[in-house]
């Protein structure tokens, strides 16, 4: 799961909006963020530094293997019709007498022709 924060230079408010971020991204107030919430800090610094807290040891093994970890290509326009095709079928592989190879080969093909259409 992800969320994100955006500001528009609208309205006139640029500077102001300006103070505002610089202050979430403190390394203090992230890592503050982060452990009210459970959740990872979301810069480089505010993990490892004094300042944002560093992260306990559960926290540490989990972005290890993230670091290793291959993320869906949410920015691929096809990525929607796959991720439905793999959400509709992939329940078949593990079906008494299912075929998990042959339902992993469909799941690629419907996947490759998705991306052949975009």
């Amino acid at each position: 799961m992800a969320d994100w924060m955006m500001a528009f230079r609208q309205n006139g408010r640029r500077a102001e909006i300006g103070r505002f971020l610089d202050f979430v991204y403190q390394d203090k107030n992230l890592s503050d963020f982060a452990s009210r919430y459970h959740l990872l800090p979301s810069t480089v610094t505010a993990s490892r530094t004094p300042a944002g807290g560093g992260l306990d040891k559960n926290d540490q093994q989990f972005l290890n293997a993230l670091r290793g970890a291959q993320l869906y290509p949410v920015n691929d326009p096809s990525w929607v019709t796959v991720s439905d095709t793999i959400k509709r079928n992939i329940g078949r592989a593990v079906e008494p007498n299912g075929n998990p190879k042959g339902v992993l080969e469909d799941i690629a093909a419907q996947a490759s022709q998705a991306s052949k259409k975009q």
